[in-house]
This record gives C-alpha cells, structure tokens and sequence, in this order.
C-alpha cells in the first residue's frame, strides 16, 4: 500500500483520520495529529486508507477528531480546544516543534510556526536562509488566534548560518498596515536556551517573539549582531514583563490605573479624533476597530469584568466586526448587543473572564 506526504489516512486500532508528515525508516512513518496535538511515529501496517477496516473497539484507544490537511493554510485557535487563555498576547511569534528521532537520542528536525495570537489577522513572507541560499520561502495569509506551518528546519542546519527573513503586514479592511520586517539569526548557543510553551500551540517549543504587536514603531529593527535571546527579553519587557505561569499568562495589577479606567469605549469617529484631525476617508471601520482593540487589551490587563462598547445604531458594519472578533477571543465569557436601557441598541455589554 502506497501512502505520500500529506494523505489523509485512518489509524486501523481507533478509526481516527490523521495526515502522513513524514517516512521514516525500518518501515514507520510518521503522521500529524488533529487539534495541534503534534506528530507521532506508527507502523506501517497500523494505518490504511480512509475507506477501510472498521475501528477495532477492544482497542481502546483514544479518539481524535479529524482535522485539516497538511497543506491547508491555517487552523483557528477555535479549533484546538485551549486548555488555557491568553490574558495579554505576545504577537507574531516563531516557533521550532523538535520532531526527535526513532531512538529519542535527539532531534531530526523542527518543525518552524509562525504563531498569532493578536486579534488582528496579518499577510506574511517567510523566508528559511541558509547563508545566502533561500531553502524554502512561504507567503500567505495569517488569521487572529491561529498558527501555519512554514516548513521544516533540519537539526544540522542550525549550523550552516540558518536565519528565518519574516516580513509582516495587518490586514485591515481596506488595504494593510505598515510594513514589519526582521531578519531572525538562528545561532545554535540561543537557540537551544529559548526553550518555553508556546501559545495555541500548547506543547514547548524553541521560541522567538518576533513582533509585540503591528505598531511599526513598537518593533524596531535589531542593531547589526544582536544576540537574539537578549532581544526576545526586550520584546517582553515591552509587553510589560508577562511570565508564563501555570499555563496561564500573568501580570501584576495596578491598581490605580484598574479604578482610573473608562467602563465604556465610545467609538463614534468625533471621539476618535486627535488633536482635532480627521480620519482619512476609507479608514473610519479599521480606526474604530483598532481602538476597540486596544481598549479590549487594556481592560484584560486590567482585569476588568464588564465593559460597554458604544458603537451607534448606524447601519451596523461596526456592530457587527465587533461581534465576530468578540466571538473568538478566549477571554470574553459573554456578551450582548441587543437593546440595553441607556444605549438602545446602539451598544455591547461585554464580559470578560
């Protein structure tokens, strides 16, 4: 029986359908799980096609659901059944999931992921450089709270100056945001100490936060030979010192700025307006969009259960976006934007886990 990389195939003990990653030797391959739960080596004859043999019911195996394909371009966050939550994102991130060899000695290979776990969906060009040759170059498009596979990196390419060339820009609802660029230096000495549980991925991985967030001030470029592990730190110093506790994100409280912050966001564009400056026409939604966003992000930090996001009746475009992106955070337990007493229906009480 033939079996490529990328078939879909059924596991004979359960009947779960699972993706070919990889052949291995002595007769194993290796395939992918659904819901982000990694890759493990069978043999051969435990997996057939699709159509065949029903699942053996002594086994008592465990059940998968089945996901998509190797080749599809990205798996919502919605999908993976998080066993945690993101209090405050860390932003465009670079992920290496060790694939070790039969014998576990060490790794085969890694398996690189552009992780996003922002609330803004982003278009992206990836580049694998090994000195001055492209080994492998993806572009595509990335959604809020999800992650894509870019390729595989081989452990013995960690020392052929091995670098990852990322290239980010938000997507908005006409057109992009600015351009985010970095040149990521894989040197083996970092590399290997960057070791921590990464976001929608939920399984430790080598990992680089590449970009906070899609302020092109807020990621600036790297001076020429900076060690990469003192520049990952600087990137989560800006983000306030957030460290991974019990699989959950944590930061400490301030008050003051907790009893000093606003319950409601009025996104009418006259309140949104600096200094008296206009917003550009065709830039209204993405501008009261970005505002929402932030303020969303702050009372989180915050810790702030309920707030009231006041938006107008209109013609119910905002009401709307605001609806979807609340519809996936992790954090929003609730919300309603039916007819509230003070507001009619032109707002959405939101509450926040």
């Amino acid at each position: 029986m033939l079996f490529t990389i990328g078939s879909r195939v059924k596991l004979k003990s359960t009947g779960d359908i699972v993706t070919v990653s990889a052949i291995l030797e002595e007769g194993m391959i290796e395939v992918k799980l659904p819901d982000g739960l990694g890759h493990i080596p069978v043999p051969r004859e435990a997996i057939t096609y699709p159509d065949d043999y029903a699942p053996d019911e002594k086994s008592g195996g465990a059940r998968f659901v089945s996901g998509k394909a190797l080749s599809d371009p990205e798996i919502a966050a919605d999908d993976l059944g998080m066993q945690y939550a993101i209090l405050s994102p860390w932003g465009i991130q670079l992920c290496f999931d060790p694939v070790l060899k039969l014998d576990g000695s060490q790794p085969d290979r890694y398996r690189v992921y552009l992780v996003n776990d922002l609330m803004q969906s982003v278009i992206f060009a990836a580049k694998l450089l090994l000195g001055r040759t492209v080994s492998w170059e993806r572009v595509g498009q990335l959604n809020d709270h999800a992650f894509f596979e870019l390729g595989d990196l081989r452990y013995d390419e960690l020392n052929q100056q091995a670098a990852i060339d990322l290239e980010v820009r938000e997507l908005r609802e006409r057109g992009t945001g600015p351009r985010l660029h970095q040149l990521i230096r894989l040197k083996p000495k970092v590399f290997f100490r960057q070791l921590r549980t990464a976001p929608l991925l939920n399984r430790k991985v080598h990992h680089f936060i590449v970009f906070p967030d899609l302020q092109a001030e807020v990621a600036p470029k790297k001076a020429k030979g900076e060690d990469l592990r003192k520049y990952t730190k600087e990137q989560i110093a800006l983000k306030g010192g957030q460290q991974r506790t019990d699989r959950r994100y944590y930061q400490g409280l301030d008050l003051a700025a907790k009893t000093a912050f606003p319950r409601e966001l009025d996104l009418h564009l006259e309140n949104l307006q600096a200094d008296g400056k206009v917003v550009p026409k065709g830039q209204e939604l993405s501008t009261q969009l970005a505002h929402f966003e932030r303020y969303l992000n702050e009372a989180i930090r915050l810790d702030i259960d309920r707030v009231i996001i006041i938006h107008g009746k209109g013609t119910g475009v905002l009401r709307k976006a605001i609806a979807e992106r609340l519809k996936k955070h992790p954090r929003v337990k609730d919300f309603k934007n039916g007819f509230l007493e003070k507001y009619d229906h032109g707002a959405t009480e939101v509450f926040l886990a």
